[in-house]
């Protein structure tokens, strides 16, 4: 995100390859798919191209702070 955004100036939208998200608990980046999520938004993934866990998991990330909402606003405006 860090280079993409903000050294590089990239504007458009980040989408995950199909079936991206849910790997990255298998390779260990995250620990359950509510963390691959947290994960995923965090490193700059504006939306996920076909797993579910973003529609899933996104709005109980949000109540509990774990995403805030303007990071949402942020992934959200690529889109």
């Amino acid at each position: 995100k860090d280079v993409l955004r903000d050294q590089w100036r990239f504007k458009g939208i980040t989408v995950s390859d199909h079936g991206a998200i849910k790997e990255l608990i298998k390779h260990g980046t995250a620990s359950d798919p509510e963390d691959a999520v947290r994960v995923a938004l965090k490193s700059g993934i504006n939306m996920s191209m076909s797993d579910e866990y973003y529609s899933m998991y996104m709005p109980g990330l949000n109540k509990s702070g774990k995403v805030t909402m303007e990071e949402l606003d942020d992934a959200t405006r690529h889109v």
